[in-house]
């Protein structure tokens, strides 16, 4: 790991931690020039982080309501992930509780799909369930898996490595 990566992420904790972080603090703390310092901080501003310069606190900090521990999920990007959960529900293989799992460690503030979505489904056979508890035994043993599908519009058979 380098040396810039390691003080790239120390300056992300600083301001995560609500510490003043000058150019100044990040120059004494990482034995840097005061360039640098600011070469890292217009770095991390350039990858997309909220910072901004406080000029009542004399100190850089992130914009309002932005944490490293959580993620900012846009309300499509969210309607999507309970959409997944919805229609996982049904699928056996515990996936539905993965997913469970998922929205927790996210934070995902709203927890249910809008009455105006509704997924039907019907319970899924023991085929269904055995090819996703096979993908995912799959999945966390790293090993590759080839599908045979067929085509509705075509009539063909393809097979495909993944």
């Amino acid at each position: 790991m380098s040396y810039k990566f390691d003080a790239l992420v120390s300056i992300l904790n600083w301001l995560e931690s609500g510490k003043p972080v000058t150019p100044a603090y990040i120059q004494e703390q990482l034995e840097i020039s005061q360039r640098t310092s600011f070469r890292y901080l217009q770095t991390l501003e350039g990858a997309g982080f909220p910072i901004y310069f406080d000029k009542k606190k004399g100190s850089y900090r992130f914009m309002e309501g932005y944490s490293l521990h959580k993620l900012n999920l846009t309300a499509s990007e969210t309607l999507a992930l309970m959409m997944t959960q919805e229609s996982l529900k049904n699928m056996g293989a515990g996936l539905d509780t993965e997913i469970r799992k998922i929205v927790g460690k996210l934070a995902v503030s709203r927890r249910t799909l809008p009455e105006h979505i509704i997924i039907a489904a019907d319970e899924f056979n023991t085929d269904i369930q055995t090819i996703f508890a096979t993908v995912n035994d799959a999945i966390v043993s790293r090993q590759q898996l080839e599908f045979t599908y067929n085509s509705v519009s075509s009539g063909t058979t393809s097979t495909t490595p993944c």
